[in-house]
């Protein structure tokens, strides 16, 4: 078709194939058909073509069918679909020898998407670490710097969470001392805390 004219008899309209690609947690619910999702007036109904578009359903595509597929979409397929950060690397790991076939425009998209994916499950601080460490290195050495931000962002979660309920021990009337006994956190850090809320 790409030799024929646009006003020859012979030139064809290329085939318009609709997909969806979803990466909600909850089944797809919403019509398949194109048909009973758009609004028609009654007299007009005849004249419009339906089409059941492809859906691409990341959440429920098989996990081996994407890492045997080997390729950008696959992969970021398979991230997307991760629920927690810490799953993030062992995704990364599985994908390891698919990244490191990727072209240079292949990776730098991959990256861009891992970024996205990290930033929007990682705290602000983390993100600026993340941004340079995902850039132009070695796939292992990206992959081990992903996961030492990770156990460092998850480290000071951990601990803001210890240091939130010491607050609120120190505000029930806990000791200090029971408050560190009791959230292994430093007793000095504790008392300062206990000055700091008086």
């Amino acid at each position: 078709n790409a030799d024929i004219s646009p006003q020859s008899r012979t030139f064809l309209l290329p085939r318009i194939v609709p997909i969806v690609i979803y990466n909600g947690k909850a089944r797809w619910r919403a019509p398949r058909s194109l048909d009973e999702l758009l609004s028609a007036s009654h007299d007009l109904q005849g004249y419009s073509t339906d089409q059941v578009y492809i859906l691409l359903d990341v959440h429920r595509l098989d996990q081996q069918m994407l890492l045997e597929q080997d390729n950008l979409i696959s992969s970021v397929f398979l991230l997307d679909r991760v629920d927690h950060v810490e799953e993030i690397i062992r995704q990364l790991r599985a994908l390891q020898g698919t990244i490191q076939r990727f072209s240079e425009v292949e990776s730098e998209l991959f990256w861009n998407w891992t970024r996205r994916i990290l930033a929007d499950k990682l705290p602000h601080a983390s993100k600026q670490l993340l941004h340079e460490i995902v850039d132009h290195e070695e796939v292992e050495r990206m992959i081990t710097n992903i996961e030492r931000v990770i156990d460092k962002a998850l480290s000071e979660k951990f601990r803001q969470g210890k240091l939130e309920v010491a607050r609120k021990l120190l505000k029930m009337g806990f000791s200090p001392q029971e408050v560190a006994d009791i959230t292994e956190l430093p007793l000095a850090e504790i008392i300062g805390i206990n000055h700091s809320k008086a």
